[in-house]
């Protein structure tokens, strides 16, 4: 689930529990309404279940986890306003749910959630989505066979609606359960709960893409078992409107993880290429007849050139960016300060998933002695502290400029996002004291 304006990521260092067991806060700060069930849980799977805002969708996507053969532990974590309490009051002393009033990013949901249940494994579900029939026992039939990660499916929709239909071709497709395990995009992963604890948790700071981040983290180490008998049922869009809309704002999102180039021509070919690959995928392996596939063409062509225009204007926001951020290098080698500091901010404003552009804002910042700095430095941290390579970089910058108290947090979040990274955390511990 992608949330739609600016966040505040980690505006402070992650505090830790507060006596009683509570480590979901390190991963939030701010007013947080919590209701988790009292006594010990006997479920061998939890759920987390992400919602925004307590959307309407949050009350389906419980009650279909509560009408599994086997009932999972099910926490709920919702940010960004709204009451979930209220809204799933019909569900109170079933569920846990913690209700934080700022909004978070996927990953944080996703580690408040870990870090609030204790079953030993751990799923995840969109609050607009459902579980489908089976869900919950083919995950835990799965893991006690000895997979540490379990790859789910995404169900097809009824061929009634073309949008719909479209919709699941374009994005899902390679998700579908009919998928052969060579060709299945693996997501809607669960994992052993130990996981966690050996190798780090989900990037807080990603706007999008924050499973797959940590699946590419994890590498070759963590395979995900491919179980299509898991499926998903997702809530897709229903008209061509709804469908357009949908589809660019995801390709907005992917630009900086993806790539794009903005010409016409490049625009043309994606689209071409991506509804080309989603109409093979429903002849050759979901056998839809010549029938569903015209009437469902021309929505996958709409989807697929609404995807490649979103990305060819996430790509423009970059690229301005990137010339934002080079004519502040020019005012700030120029001495111009204060010019280069409004650059520096504007750059961020397009692109602030960039450690780069923070790390030279927070720079100027320092040398005109303005408060700026400390907030780009903790945005930094938090996207930083989830990759060995960029922690290191990250802990060489504050080294160099003696910023030992920012060592320091980087090495206590470290602690849990790289578990296994000992002597970056003792290097950033000695250099503080």
């Amino acid at each position: 689930m992608a949330v739609s304006e600016p966040v505040q990521l980690l505006s402070a260092p992650p505090v830790g529990t507060d006596g009683k067991g509570a480590r979901w806060k390190r991963w939030c700060s701010g007013p947080v309404r919590c209701r988790l069930p009292e006594g010990g849980v006997t479920a061998g799977l939890a759920v987390v279940v992400i919602g925004f805002r307590a959307q309407k969708g949050l009350v389906d996507a419980v009650a279909s986890l509560l009408a599994q053969e086997t009932v999972p532990e099910i926490v709920v974590v919702n940010s960004g306003g709204g009451d979930a309490g209220a809204l799933l009051e019909r569900f109170a002393g079933r569920i846990g749910i913690i209700d934080v009033a700022q909004p978070l990013r996927a990953g944080a949901a996703r580690n408040i959630g870990i870090d609030a249940s204790s079953a030993p494994y751990v799923a995840f579900l969109a609050g607009d989505c459902r579980a489908a029939d089976g869900w919950v026992a083919a995950r835990l039939a799965a893991h006690e066979k000895g997979a540490r990660a379990v790859a789910s499916a995404i169900a097809v929709p009824g061929q009634e609606n073309a949008a719909a239909l479209a919709a699941h071709l374009t994005l899902f497709g390679l998700r579908s359960p009919q998928m052969r395990p060579p060709q299945a995009l693996r997501y809607g992963v669960s994992y052993a709960r130990s996981v966690f604890g050996e190798l780090g948790y989900f990037n807080v700071a990603l706007r999008i893409a924050e499973d797959t981040d940590f699946a590419q983290r994890l590498g070759r180490s963590l395979p995900a078992a491919w179980v299509p008998a898991i499926r998903t049922i997702h809530r897709n869009p229903r008209t061509a409107v709804a469908l357009a809309g949908d589809m660019f704002g995801r390709g907005r999102r992917a630009a900086r993880r993806n790539g794009a180039n903005t010409s016409i021509k490049t625009v043309i070919g994606d689209a071409r290429q991506r509804a080309g690959a989603a109409l093979r995928i429903g002849r050759d392996a979901l056998g839809f007849d010549g029938g569903t596939l015209r009437r469902t063409r021309p929505y996958v062509a709409l989807a697929s050139l609404a995807y490649a225009l979103g990305l060819a204007r996430g790509a423009a926001r970059l690229a301005r960016g990137q010339n934002l951020f080079e004519r502040a290098e020019e005012a700030d080698r120029a001495g111009r300060g204060e010019r280069a500091i409004a650059l520096f901010e504007a750059a961020v404003a397009l692109d602030p998933e960039s450690v780069w552009f923070r790390l030279h804002c927070a720079d100027a910042h320092r040398r005109q002695g303005s408060d700026g700095a400390a907030a780009h430095i903790r945005q930094a941290i938090a996207l930083s502290a989830y990759r060995s390579a960029n922690a290191r970089r990250l802990a060489a910058w504050l080294a160099e400029r003696q910023l030992h108290s920012y060592g320091a947090e980087l090495a206590e979040l470290v602690g849990y996002t790289l578990p296994f990274e000992r002597e970056l955390r003792m290097g950033s511990e000695s250099a503080s004291s």
